[in-house]
C-alpha cells in the first residue's frame, strides 16, 4: 500500500506541475495580448504628439519607460515574472544587465527631454 501511496503522489506532482505549465501559458498569452495593445496606444500616441504643444511635452515622458519595459517584455518572451524584469539575481550577470537597463533608460529619457519627442 506505501507503494501505491507514492504513485498517487506521484500523479498529484505531475498534475500540479502540468497546472502551473498551463497557467504560465495562459499569463504569457495574456501579457502579450495587453502589449500588443498598449503598444498599439503608444504608438499612435506618438504619432500624434506633434500636436501637443511644446510646453505640455513633458507630460510624454512617462511614456517612454511605458515602451521600454513594454520592449523588455518582448524581450523576455512576455514572461511578467522573468529575473530579468522583477530584478531577481544576485551574480555578476544580473547585476550588469540591470545597470545597462537603468543606463539605457536614463538615455531615452534625456534623449526624449531634450528633443521633445519620445
Amino acid at each position: 500500500q506505501a507503494w501505491d501511496a507514492s504513485i498517487n503522489d506521484g500523479d498529484k506532482d505531475s498534475e500540479q506541475l502540468e497546472q502551473a505549465a498551463a497557467a504560465k501559458e495562459s499569463l504569457r498569452g495574456a501579457t502579450m495580448e495587453m502589449v500588443e495593445m498598449a503598444s498599439f496606444h503608444f504608438h499612435r500616441a506618438r504619432e500624434n504628439q506633434g500636436k501637443v504643444p511644446k510646453e505640455g511635452r513633458m507630460c510624454l515622458l512617462p511614456a517612454v519607460c511605458g515602451l521600454k519595459y513594454l520592449d523588455s517584455l518582448n524581450e523576455c518572451n512576455y514572461d511578467v515574472l522573468h529575473p530579468v524584469l522583477v530584478g531577481g539575481g544576485d551574480d555578476a550577470a544580473a547585476v550588469a544587465l540591470e545597470r545597462r537597463r537603468k543606463l539605457s533608460l536614463m538615455m531615452m529619457m534625456g534623449r526624449t527631454w531634450l528633443t521633445g519627442t519620445f
